[in-house]
């Protein structure tokens, strides 16, 4: 099965922002820059699990690669029927994968103003006391 809503556009803008060349990206998927420069020109659409392992590579979620048009629950749905079809073992190297992005998409979130620390908080807990050094 083939994503028909692949996004080529996407997959270019991505590549360039991590200053990767087509073959760089290629190596790291495991494919030609032939082909990469066919799936940018919308020559030729990825396959499933290459659509996975270039949004492994690209450290962006695999709906990042989809067009507009198809729906987010359309994505998870062929995510799932893919990871039903792999072995154990690429089911959790793509867990690893997937993990690793989140925690970056953490460590580069913004903190929220509703996140901040309430500055009166100190003033509720009232002074601290410093405490004693034993050594000595």
């Amino acid at each position: 099965m083939i994503f028909l809503m692949f996004d080529r556009k996407a997959l270019r803008k991505f590549r360039a922002e991590h200053n990767l060349s087509q073959a760089k990206l290629a190596k790291l998927v495991g494919c030609s820059s032939n082909m990469i420069a066919m799936y940018e020109r919308g020559e030729n659409k990825p396959r499933e699990r290459q659509v996975l392992k270039l949004a492994a590579a690209l450290g962006v979620p695999v709906t990042a690669l989809q067009t507009a048009e198809e729906s987010r629950d359309a994505v998870l749905d062929k995510v799932l029927m893919i990871l039903e079809r792999m072995t154990p073992a690429e089911r959790a190297e793509m867990l690893t994968v997937a993990l690793r992005i989140e925690e970056r998409r953490e460590r580069e979130k913004p903190v929220e103003a509703n996140e901040l620390p309430d500055p009166k908080f100190e003033e509720y807990l009232g002074p601290r006391e410093k405490k004693k050094s034993n050594v000595g």
